[in-house]
C-alpha cells in the first residue's frame, strides 16, 4: 500500500522526530531499558524511528519502505512476527497497528517475541471515527487504510495479550497532524 510513495514518504518524515519531544523522550526510555537487547521497530517505514532508538531489526510490509530502512529489516506481517519466542529485549510500534483490525492477535504475538520484562511501546492515531480512506498522497494514486483507535480499545487489547500497562497517554495533535495520539508502554 506505502510502495507507490515510499521515497517521498521518507522524505518527508526522515527528521520527524526532531519536532516531536515527547516521542523522543519516550524512545530515550526504551533506548535505555533495552540496553544490550535486540529493540524490533514493527511497521518501520523507511526507519526513523528505528533508527532514533537503535532497533536491531525491523519490520514492514511494504518493499519500498524496505530497500530504505539503515539497518536490518524483513518483511513480514504484524500477526505473524518472524521472531523467536523470548528473543527481544523491547518492541516499538508507531503507527503500524493503524492499518490492521486484529488487534489481539497482533498484540498476543508481539507478547510472544518479547523476552520476560521486555518493553513494548505503541503509538496509534486516538479517536472513535473508525476506518478512514486515503486513494492519493503526494499526487500519486495509494489505497490506504487508517484506523483510529480509541484509548480504551488499544489499552483493553493490550491487557487481554498479556501485558502490563505502564503507561497510557494521550498527546494532542502538533501542528500539522490530523489526530491526537495514544502512547501505551507495556511490559511483558
Amino acid at each position: 500500500m506505502y510502495d507507490p510513495v515510499a521515497r517521498e514518504y521518507a522524505e518527508q518524515f526522515r527528521d520527524e522526530l526532531a519536532g516531536k519531544p515527547f516521542d523522543r523522550a519516550l524512545l530515550d526510555s526504551v533506548a535505555a531499558r533495552c540496553r544490550g537487547g535486540v529493540i524490533a521497530d514493527l511497521g518501520c517505514g523507511p526507519g526513523q524511528v528505528g533508527r532514533y532508538v537503535g532497533a536491531g531489526v525491523g519490520l514492514d510490509r511494504s518493499f519500498e519502505m524496505l530497500r530504505l530502512v539503515p539497518f536490518p529489516a524483513v518483511h513480514g506481517d504484524l500477526r505473524a512476527l518472524p521472531f523467536a519466542d523470548g528473543s527481544l529485549a523491547g518492541i516499538v510500534a508507531f503507527y503500524c497497528y493503524i492499518h490492521i483490525e486484529e488487534l489481539g492477535v497482533a498484540f498476543a504475538d508481539a507478547r510472544r517475541a518479547l523476552r520476560p520484562g521486555g518493553v513494548f511501546v505503541l503509538s496509534v492515531h486516538e479517536g472513535d471515527e473508525g476506518w478512514l480512506h486515503r486513494d492519493e498522497w503526494y499526487d500519486k494514486p495509494i489505497d490506504i487504510w487508517v484506523r483510529l483507535w480509541s484509548k480504551a480499545e488499544i489499552d483493553d487489547a493490550v491487557v487481554a495479550a498479556g501485558f502490563t500497562i505502564e503507561s497510557s497517554v494521550i498527546r494532542e495533535s502538533y501542528e500539522g497532524e490530523l489526530f491526537p495520539r495514544l502512547y501505551v508502554t507495556a511490559v511483558a
